[in-house]
């Protein structure tokens, strides 16, 4: 019980800072650099949206009440890539991103570490 607790945390802390640092990343870049770094060509507005979603995601995390709505939405803004990926025929970098999918879904079998109560 403890171990997935503790499990549960790191794993909640490493979702909030990626999906920080990730999504300040796309509101920083451009287009090109996006096109550069994903082999996809999105849009200005595209981009910002994702952006906001990640960053949005990552701090809902970190409360109990909007746990499971973060990791479905950090869910979806990767598999949303994985598919724009899967679309441009870069299989390749949609293969990249399933493993990133599997970090809302380990957090929603372990819950929320910050519930009171068991899991």
């Amino acid at each position: 019980m403890a171990f997935t607790k503790i499990l549960s945390f790191i794993l909640t802390l490493a979702a909030f800072f990626m999906g920080l640092r990730h999504g300040i990343g796309l509101l920083r870049s451009t287009p090109e650099q996006v096109q550069t770094i994903l082999n996809l060509t999105l849009g200005r507005t595209t981009i910002g949206v994702l952006g906001v979603l990640t960053v949005v995601g990552a701090v809902l995390v970190l409360f109990p009440k909007t746990f499971l709505l973060a990791n479905v939405l950090s869910g979806a803004v990767i598999f949303y890539l994985a598919a724009s990926q899967s679309n441009a025929r870069n299989l390749q970098g949609a293969l990249v991103e399933l493993p990133f999918l599997m970090l809302p879904l380990l957090l929603l079998y372990f819950g929320n570490p910050f519930k009171a109560g068991p899991n």
